[in-house]
């Protein structure tokens, strides 16, 4: 069986490669940075995921596979929308699990939702005020990006 490993030089990309191999799928690996590594079946050097040909280059990388396991942050919300146009299954939940794990503050709100401890949060521009911070979040207080701010396509 090929697999198809996006990310492959990443740590994640890397771990999936590794428990692959020890149990013998052949994989081909997927990065936007040339990789070296001796035990790839085949590799390809991908385009930036903000490509708008991404999408159309991953589904014509991934005939000769028969699984796609997508590692990278920045593509899984397009490999999820994308599951229908490719020509294997891709190891990717839904949708809408996925719109929901890209956005921090939803993910929050979710959980919070269905009875699961989370740290209270609140948005930023809901806090107008130090005493807003004080009553809503408390101290001390962590402020985080609500979205992955995309690395790879000139992202902080």
């Amino acid at each position: 069986m090929k697999v198809l490993v996006t990310g492959v030089g990443g740590a994640a990309g890397r771990h999936v490669n590794q428990l692959l191999r020890q149990h013998g799928y052949e994989v081909i690996g997927v990065d936007g940075q040339p990789v070296y590594l001796p035990e790839l079946t085949t590799f390809y050097q991908a385009p930036a995921v903000c490509d708008p040909a991404y999408v159309a280059w991953l589904a014509d990388t991934a005939v000769t596979a028969d699984l796609l396991i997508p590692t990278v942050p920045e593509e899984l919300l397009k490999a999820a929308t994308a599951q229908d146009g490719l020509p294997c299954p891709a190891l990717i939940a839904s949708v809408t699990a996925v719109s929901i794990a890209h956005d921090q503050y939803i993910t929050a709100q979710s959980l919070t939702a269905a009875n699961l401890p989370v740290p209270r949060f609140a948005r930023p521009s809901a806090l107008a005020t130090a005493a807003d911070v004080s009553r809503q979040v408390g101290w001390p207080c962590l402020s985080k990006p609500r979205f992955n701010r995309n690395r790879r396509c000139g992202g902080g």
